[in-house]
């Protein structure tokens, strides 16, 4: 077995905007047993045999996003609650061999092997956080009972798995890939690994191999025959666990090609993939085509994404991975939670006309966030629009009175996944990646070593980590792409590391020791190469938003060159807001985060502005 480069085992207490995110998904979420009750009780009535849906799914993510949450918040209160509802599911199904949404007849069919993948990997993440040792032992054997079902069913001697759904040549099935490896991890059973090679030898799609393409890297995803984003990386993830198990390299060339080919021609300004529904299609190009604005960034693929440069970062230790996941995180990602609590857009399109009366049934008896609204939101627009204009992976439930989706459970662990990468050890080395303002703790060797950041990044980029422990070895410091003009203080001396690279320092450190980090957050404009230009501050995208700035007008220029400059927001519900002058323009701007959230068109926003060149 292939081991990671890099295992997150730090313990971390923020105090900043990102914990209050993680305390929101928390509260309006996570604790609320009547939205666990409704999912979980999806599987005793086989509620999608008549139209092949996917709830089924829903409570393996919302499960994997509590088990998250609580591997940095380690509340109580939250580890209660998954318990409970794990309990409930081991109960589950009889005696049938599946816990699945899907009757007897239906099975294997639509979404069933996708759902019964999110049961498994539901299961295996709490099995992480797990404290009860003979909780753990029925957690395996359920999970074991499940998969020999499938295995049973399915494979050369089977159903061929590619046939086992209709939709997007059965990628969506594939993806069964990863809890398979995940469980020979946990068991030792060779079965479980074989099964995972046949998935992997099958191409994970009906009419070519998935992963033959990525290999021979000649396209970009969104001109392979399947362009359906996240089960497609959901099949990396997989198969990165994969080339854990066996050491075949071209499996992790494979993965590294197809995600350095995502960043070069899906990733957008805020860090999402897709900007028609959740399909790769040259997003990198298509995010400057207004036709697309309200079907763009679906969330589940930015949580997706970073999961996905996680698995890689975990494994390369490259720091691009990092990168990829602080720009997701602080625009897409932190763009999709639904603080304020509002409703769909009054404009938003659903799939079906009756949806949205399900929706209005459902969000009209909501009253513990305020205005009814869910915790997140689907779609996260960079051109002129608004927010809450399109409703992704929406299925009613509970005979049509009560609803969920895709991207509202999965959300969680969007927002988990940076606090817990915040920080990590490599052999004797303390790595900061993230930087949060609170404390935490790294095991380095068997020895626990504390420390505590003061900062307001990215709101400036003054960064000061003191010791609370002493140690020998090396300390890294991540400093951002975008900052060209980095400061280090430490030991007396000062330093200018390069950008996009850990910066080291290596010594005998002792309590007390002080690192002072300035980052250049560089303000900057972003060219488009087209009719439009964007504006960076750090790591944050800015947007003009319709209660504060006159939209949709473009802006007169002779160059690309802008005043920046952060502003008090006062009265404003932002994070940070800046004064902007570009060419005789001036105008204000918010991070992209805060723009849109009333949903309507009072914030109507725009992160990319047409521009015309005089």
């Amino acid at each position: 077995m292939i081991n990671n480069k890099i295992i997150p085992n730090g313990s971390f207490s923020y105090d900043g905007y990102e914990n209050g995110l993680i305390g929101f998904a928390e509260n309006m979420q996570l604790l609320c047993e009547d939205t666990w009750e409704l999912i979980a009780h999806q599987f005793e009535g086989y509620a999608d045999a008549h139209d092949l849906g996917w709830r089924g799914e829903y409570w393996g993510k919302l499960m994997r996003s509590g088990s998250m949450v609580y591997m940095y918040s380690k509340n109580e209160k939250l580890y209660d609650v998954l318990c409970k509802y794990v309990k409930k599911l081991l109960k589950t199904g009889g005696e049938r061999e599946a816990i699945t949404s899907y009757s007897p007849l239906t099975e294997f069919n639509g979404w069933d092997m996708w759902s019964r993948k999110y049961v498994l990997l539901g299961f295996y993440y709490f099995s992480l956080i797990c404290k009860d040792e003979e909780l753990k032992k029925e957690i395996t054997a359920c999970m074991k009972k499940q998969l020999d079902y499938i295995i049973s069913k399915i494979g050369e001697n089977g159903i061929d798995i590619t046939e086992t759904s209709d939709f997007w040549q059965g990628v969506n099935s594939s993806s069964i890939l990863e809890p398979a490896v995940k469980l020979y991890f946990m068991t030792d059973e060779k079965k479980y690994l074989d099964f995972a090679k046949y998935i992997v030898e099958r191409g994970a799609a009906k009419e070519f191999n998935l992963f033959e393409y990525a290999l021979e890297d000649k396209m970009n995803p969104c001109e392979y025959p399947v362009t359906k984003g996240y089960e497609m990386m959901s099949c990396f993830e997989g198969l990165i666990e994969y080339y854990r198990a066996t050491g075949i390299e071209k499996y992790k060339t494979a993965a590294i090609k197809f995600a350095d080919r995502i960043i070069n021609s899906e990733i957008t300004i805020i860090g999402a993939a897709g900007c028609k529904h959740e399909c790769f299609n040259h997003s990198s190009v298509m995010q400057f085509n207004p036709e697309y604005n309200g079907l763009m960034q679906e969330t589940c693929v930015t949580v997706t994404w970073m999961k996905l440069c996680a698995k890689l970062y975990s494994l390369t230790g490259d720091i691009k991975y990092i990168q990829q996941i602080e720009r997701s995180s602080y625009n897409a990602m932190h763009g999709a939670v639904n603080t304020e609590g509002r409703t769909c857009n009054p404009k938003a399109t659903f799939d079906f006309e009756y949806f949205k009366d399900v929706y209005a049934i459902y969000t009209s008896r909501r009253t513990h966030i305020n205005g009814g609204g869910q915790a997140f939101d689907s779609y996260s627009p960079v051109m002129l629009g608004e927010r809450g204009c399109a409703v992704g992976g929406f299925r009613p439930m509970e005979d049509n009175t009560k609803y969920s989706g895709c991207c509202i459970v999965i959300s969680g662990a969007g927002l988990a996944l940076p606090m817990i990468y915040s920080a990590v050890s490599f052999d004797n080395a303390a790595v900061f990646n993230f930087y949060m303002n609170g404390s935490g703790e790294l095991n380095i060797n068997g020895q626990n070593i504390g420390f505590e950041i003061e900062t307001k990044y990215p709101a400036d980029g003054a960064v000061k980590i003191t010791l609370k422990d002493s140690f020998s070895g090396e300390i890294r410091l991540r400093i951002p792409e975008f900052s060209l003009n980095t400061r280090v203080v430490c030991g007396g001396k000062e330093y200018s590391p390069n950008a996009g690279e850990y910066f080291t320092v290596s010594g005998d450190w002792k309590k007390g020791d002080v690192i002072l980090l300035d980052i250049d957050m560089n303000p900057r404009v972003i060219d488009s190469g087209a009719d439009y230009f964007a504006v960076m501050y750090g790591p944050l995208v800015l947007a003009r938003d319709a209660r504060i700035s006159k939209v949709g007008e473009p802006v007169k220029m002779k160059n690309l060159t802008a005043e920046i400059k952060k502003i008090d927001s006062g009265s404003i519900n932002c994070r940070c807001l800046f004064d902007v002058k570009v060419g005789d323009s001036s105008f204000k701007m918010m991070d992209y985060a805060s723009a849109g959230k009333t949903w309507n068109e009072a914030s109507a926003f725009e992160a990319w502005i047409r521009k015309e060149m005089i």
